[in-house]
């Protein structure tokens, strides 16, 4: 059986088919390896986020109750 390829050419053959797509299937599966460390990259940046915000918010939980100056300080009040 053979297959009109989509420029409208000449037929192609079941084993240049398979062939054809056995190379297509191989270049994608390759080809994700391109992508691996974008991905690395991006799992390291999200695990330091998240260690920094840990750090933020126990900064944070440990300091809620103090009064600094600047929050204790009151405007003056006017007399006319």
């Amino acid at each position: 059986m053979q297959t009109m390829n989509r420029a409208g050419g000449r037929p192609m053959s079941n084993a240049q088919l398979n062939r054809f797509e056995r190379l297509l299937e191989n270049g994608l599966y390759l080809s994700r390896w391109i992508l691996a460390p974008i991905y690395l990259g991006l799992s390291i940046a999200a695990l330091a986020l998240g260690v920094k915000f840990f750090q933020e918010l126990i900064h944070v939980a440990l300091h809620i109750l103090e009064r600094s100056q600047l929050q204790s300080w009151r405007f003056p009040r006017f007399t006319y």
